[in-house]
């Protein structure tokens, strides 16, 4: 049995068990009230049926924190490849390279460090977004335009917990590109009903904040 379905076959069985005491509880008690002993008859059916539906909240509950929790940590271990893929790229951009090809125009993305390899790993070992967006908010200077930006995206994510739980994954995965992209976010013309990626002159819909192509942070 995979890890990832453990806690979906927690959920199922607890269903089909829950329902099939549900069933028997009401068949003992009809059996019991046909033989005329109705005062246990009723009992047995009512507080059983009843127990069992109790029963079977926590039950698919659990199930629920198991599946949740294997999401998880599978996410973790996406973004940790993820983060040594940047690493080894940036090890790559730092050499000598030779001179560029003709191409499509980019973006000159600034070399700066505004988020640490440090602080990225203290961030892979928090809980939520919102616990991210604190982290950063006492550590990144707001003075600076790419900063505020790239705050509005997290603590959108972060309000988005209170409704849809919670999204780590996506509050790294934005931070990640962020500091791919030269701890920028580009600035974009949404006037016209498609815009071009300044970072790499993907054609794309105006409603996007981040690139299709390449995942530049856009401002909104």
């Amino acid at each position: 049995m995979y890890e990832s379905n453990i806690g979906q076959t927690i959920k199922s069985v607890v269903s089909v068990l829950c329902v099939i005491g549900i069933i028997a509880c009401v068949i003992a008690g009809i059996a019991l009230i046909s033989q005329g002993l109705g005062a246990i008859g009723w009992p047995v059916m009512l507080v059983g049926a009843f127990s069992m539906a109790i029963t079977y909240l926590f039950l698919y509950g659990f199930g629920e924190l198991v599946d949740k929790t294997c999401e998880n940590n599978a996410a973790m271990l996406r973004i940790e490849k993820e983060l040594e893929a940047l690493k080894q790229k940036n090890g790559e951009e730092s050499r000598p390279a030779a001179a560029p090809e003709k191409g499509p125009a980019k973006a000159q993305v600034a070399p700066r460090e505004l988020i640490s390899k440090e602080m990225m790993s203290a961030m892979q070992g928090m809980k939520s977004a919102t616990e991210i967006y604190d982290y950063l908010s006492q550590k990144l200077d707001k003075s600076d335009e790419a900063v505020r930006e790239l705050l509005k995206a997290i603590n959108d994510i972060a309000v988005s917990e209170e409704t849809y739980g919670n999204d780590l994954y996506n509050a790294l995965r934005k931070i990640k590109l962020f500091v791919e992209h030269g701890c920028r976010v580009f600035a974009v013309d949404r006037s016209a009903p498609t815009m071009i990626c300044p970072a790499c002159g993907k054609e794309q819909n105006t409603n996007r904040a981040v690139c299709s192509s390449c995942g530049a942070l856009f401002r909104k």
